[in-house]
């Protein structure tokens, strides 16, 4: 009796960065939840660097910095910790 042949199919996979889409929101929007809007225009400019230290995605999309709204409670914390 012969045994069943099996074949195994191997597969591209390819990761990419995730893209800004409505999974995203602005940095701005964020930090104005813990600061006033001047501060949070200044704490955008300054907080780039920092969050990619982190680990946290950012994004330049209509001329504005997005993160993911999965990140955006830990950007909050940090914008807290900052004033």
């Amino acid at each position: 009796m012969e045994s069943p042949v099996i074949t195994i199919k191997e597969e591209d996979v390819t990761v990419s960065e995730p893209k800004p889409s409505a999974v995203t929101v602005s940095l701005k929007s964020v930090l104005t939840e813990v600061a006033h809007s001047d501060v949070a225009n200044q704490l955008c400019r300054r907080v780039r660097p920092l969050l990619d230290q982190l680990g946290i995605v950012t994004f330049k999309k209509h001329q504005a910095i997005h993160i993911l709204k999965a990140d955006a409670q830990r950007v909050k914390d940090l914008g807290a910790g900052l004033m």
